[in-house]
């Protein structure tokens, strides 16, 4: 059977374990933005090989364009 919709919550860790969040969504937004703006992008590593080549393997996947 596939599952079509599907909804999380905290409420149960909430309830059984005490868990409150300590950090806004937009709170959370922006210390992450700034992390990364600190960092800097990571170079785009390719982690493997086409092992199938056809007709319908995208040209991008085969040329590597990054």
């Amino acid at each position: 059977m596939e599952v079509k919709l599907a909804a999380c919550s905290a409420e149960k860790a909430r309830s059984l374990l005490g868990y409150k969040t300590t950090y806004t969504l937009e709170d959370g937004l922006r210390e992450l933005i700034r992390y990364i703006e600190s960092r800097g992008p990571k170079p785009f590593k390719y982690h493997l090989d086409i092992e199938i080549r056809n007709e319908k393997t995208p040209s991008s996947w085969i040329n590597r364009l990054f």
